[in-house]
């Protein structure tokens, strides 16, 4: 009896560690998966953010440009009044 007992309980304590093991190992999996998502989502969110910022910057950069131009008719007018022209 004693050793049917001892028997049984080392099998239910390698039933037990195999349990254990497999969370261990599904945790680490999932920790693993977890990481290289969330560099994949950076990764991402960065060309994301760049297209976003390069939309912006044009945007910005035609705004200028464009007030550059009215600056430039502005000069050109104020130079003519006081009889500079070219």
């Amino acid at each position: 009896m004693l050793l049917y007992g001892r028997r049984l309980f080392t099998e239910r304590l390698e039933q037990r560690s195999d349990f254990v093991n497999d969370l261990i190992r599904s945790w680490m999996r999932r920790e693993l998966m977890c990481k290289y998502f969330t560099r994949i989502l950076t990764i991402v969110g960065w060309c994301i953010s760049s297209a976003t910022r390069m939309k912006r910057l044009t945007a910005q950069l035609a705004e200028q440009f464009a007030e550059s131009s009215r600056l430039e008719h502005q000069i050109r007018n104020n130079l003519k009044g006081l009889g500079y022209e070219w």
